[in-house]
């Protein structure tokens, strides 16, 4: 986790890969009509515990970076 130029805290989130794609097709479809929306996941058992939600807005950058060099299967 790093501070972005503007002083805004940034986040790494991570899945596998098809439900990263999947999150980064909904989320592409979402911006395209200017709307936002909230994305709420839970954490891994040997993590802390919990659940987390976050505000995703077409305002906002975001970055996906996937493991596999190749695009997971559907």
């Amino acid at each position: 986790m790093g501070s972005s130029p503007c002083g805004f805290n940034e986040v790494e989130i991570f899945f596998d890969d098809r439900a990263l794609a999947h999150l980064q097709m909904v989320t592409i479809a979402k911006f395209r009509r200017r709307g936002g929306f909230t994305f709420s996941w839970t954490n891994k058992l040997d993590a802390d515990s919990g659940r987390n939600t976050i505000w995703l807005d077409p305002s906002f950058t975001l970055f996906f970076r996937y493991t596999s060099k190749a695009p997971p299967a559907h």
